[in-house]
């Protein structure tokens, strides 16, 4: 649980230390933004946080990292980045045949994402 006092003693605190300073806006930011990731690694010292920033230095803290998908192979990944590129590709020029072929990389994207769930599956249940 979140011990909201130490939060907002914490928070007071270091905004107190700052009076009379000047700052330009992004110093500003900056500044408060370390302010509020101080505070809460104070006020939650054990707790393993889905929250990341560059300038936290809990190592408590960890990345919200999907867990990987067990039918997940190369084909998949490929099938993936081709999309993407065509994508960035009809996004950068805007004419019916980057649509076109965007639009086919993405079924086939699909396909193959759909393909590998399934026969994932059924490797699964031909070993029982």
């Amino acid at each position: 649980m979140v011990d909201w006092k130490i939060y907002e003693q914490n928070v007071d605190v270091e905004l107190c230390k700052l009076q009379g300073q000047s700052f330009t806006p992004l110093e500003a930011y900056d500044v408060f933004c370390k302010i509020l990731l101080s505070a809460i690694d104070k006020s939650l010292p054990n707790c393993n946080l889905f929250i990341s920033s560059p300038s936290s230095n809990n190592p408590n803290r960890k990345l919200a990292k999907k867990p990987a998908l067990p039918w997940w192979n190369k084909k998949c990944l490929e099938a993936v980045q081709k999309s993407k590129s065509a994508y960035l590709n009809f996004k950068n020029n805007p004419l019916d045949e980057t649509f076109i072929e965007f639009k086919r990389l993405q079924a086939f994207k699909k396909l193959t994402l759909k393909t590998e769930r399934l026969n994932s599956w059924v490797e699964l249940f031909g070993q029982i």
